[in-house]
């Protein structure tokens, strides 16, 4: 690999522009990026414990069912906010909107012990803010040469992972030793330093020859609307399928990332430490995925396959997580999970290297409402599954045991108590286990479904790539006037 290639090269140096391009440097490189995601996802990992036991204090009933309307919430705001967020980025520029991003995805956390009850509130209305990611990722496609670009967002998705092989775990330990407000003040000092290194630090990457005139007519308010912004998906007919492939992927992954914690502690036993260590371990795997293992599929492969195969991964580890809590398989389903953290930053990089950069931020943000309108739907989805299952809450959380590779895994686990809001507090209940003998995981089986329309969809896409970018791909197949109409949002 060239040295103009290597992820140092990608991560530090300055792109080499062409004659047509702007030529203006403003010091932004990929390497601000990853900072402000893995200081933002570490805060957010280290209230993973102190959450849970928020949980409980708020809601003694029905946690599942109701962290999935939380989540579901907040996901159906970012999904609203969406379109003027996407035009927003791209006509005032990236920074404004990833300062206010940062600042609305981790102020609930001040709350969190003090009133858990607000914390859950300002986190669902969070939703109304930018999204990280997409903001993020507008930000990296004006810094990238196209041909770059899988491998900047391999990286952006990797340093989220790697934020949470530490996070959660660090989280635990403190929370363990010295209590949850503790966990909150760190988290408080780390939040602050996002906020003054986005502020004082990361440059503005939206040149001046891109910026659009701002002007509040009939087609801005439009194009605010986000069922809007859905009908003219329908209009370009690869941008469908490739939002119908968003959909169905992101729909199972929102509803498994929102329970994942909840669900290795509830039905597979797991413990606080070794919740952590698996969470730590399946994410190591997903910085290398995303790292070196993405790189090396979107070369030899192309964005189109490197998408199937993770898809591939993804629709059975949930088969693995659905119908079975055996060591083995758990093990097996947290690997192929870390394979399948290929799936976004390749969609991404699909999308990116056949959009025009004045664009970036719309088209982008199409994805990633599509993504948004996920975060509302997946979570209420799976807490639904969870609840009518009869997993939905009369179990303990706390004290499992776990050890092996990532855990000593026994389906007994779901015998094993009451999560009460005094945390450490365990009551003996029986649970109803006839249905669950053969599906333990009843929305990680509804989920596989998904994904595997997913892959059917993906099948039949066309195939593209960074240096034989096609003139008539998805921008160019829209016309002026709706382009404005595509927009955007996240998942956190």
């Amino acid at each position: 690999m060239s040295n103009e290639n290597s992820i140092y090269a990608i991560t530090f140096k300055k792109r080499k522009r062409g004659k047509d391009e702007d030529q203006t440097d403003t010091g932004a490189r990929l390497y601000h990026a990853l900072i402000v995601i893995f200081l933002e996802y570490f805060v957010a990992g280290m209230l993973t414990i102190p959450a849970i036991h928020a949980l409980a204090i708020a809601f003694p009933e029905n946690k599942l069912l109701l962290n999935g309307v939380i989540i579901g919430c907040k996901g159906i705001f970012s999904f609203i906010s969406a379109p003027s967020m996407g035009i927003f980025t791209d006509t005032f520029g990236r920074k404004p909107f990833l300062l206010c991003s940062v600042f609305c995805t981790c102020i609930p956390a001040v709350f969190l012990v003090a009133s858990p009850h607000w914390y859950f509130a300002l986190f669902t209305l969070s939703g109304i803010s930018p999204s990280t990611f997409s903001v993020i990722v507008a930000f990296v496609a004006d810094i990238t040469h196209p041909e770059h670009r899988a491998t900047a967002y391999g990286l952006i998705s990797a340093t989220f992972a790697a934020s949470f092989v530490l996070s959660p775990a660090i989280g635990a330990a403190i929370s363990s030793s010295y209590g949850d407000s503790y966990v909150v003040g760190v988290a408080t000092v780390i939040f602050v330093a996002d906020l003054i290194f986005v502020f004082f630090v990361v440059p503005e990457t939206l040149p001046a020859s891109s910026v659009k005139p701002f002007i509040m007519d009939n087609s801005f308010f439009h194009a605010m609307n986000p069922f809007s912004t859905l009908k003219n998906i329908s209009q370009d007919r690869e941008f469908l399928k490739m939002s119908f492939v968003v959909f169905f992927s992101n729909l199972s992954e929102a509803g498994q990332l929102s329970f994942f914690f909840l669900y290795l502690k509830v039905v597979d036993g797991f413990s606080d430490n070794t919740t952590s260590y698996f969470m730590g371990v399946v994410g190591s795997l997903s910085v290398l995925t995303q790292t070196y293992v993405l790189q090396k599929f979107n070369t030899n492969f192309g964005p189109k396959q490197t998408i199937a195969i993770a898809l591939v991964f993804q629709f059975l580890q949930l088969i693995f997580f659905g119908f079975s809590t055996h060591i083995a398989a758990i093990n097996a389903a947290g690997i192929m999970f870390a394979m399948s953290q290929m799936t976004y930053p390749a969609i991404t990089a699909y999308v990116s290297i056949n959009t025009d950069q004045d664009k970036q931020g719309t088209m982008q943000g199409l994805i990633n409402g599509v993504r948004g309108l996920c975060q509302g739907i997946g979570p209420a989805l799976f807490g639904f599954i969870f609840y009518t299952s009869g997993i939905d809450m009369d179990i303990d959380i706390k004290g499992a045991q776990g050890g092996g590779m990532f855990a000593n895994l026994g389906f007994d686990a779901l015998g094993s108590g009451v999560l009460t809001p005094e945390h450490n507090v365990s009551k003996a209940v029986s649970v109803h286990k006839s249905s669950l003998d053969i599906i333990p995981g009843p929305p990680f089986a509804v989920g596989a479904v998904l994904v595997f329309v997913a892959f059917l969809v993906v099948l039949t896409i066309k195939d593209v790539s960074a240096s034989n970018r096609r003139h008539r791909a998805l921008t160019n197949s829209l016309s002026s006037g709706e382009i404005p109409l595509l927009i955007e949002k996240e998942f956190d």
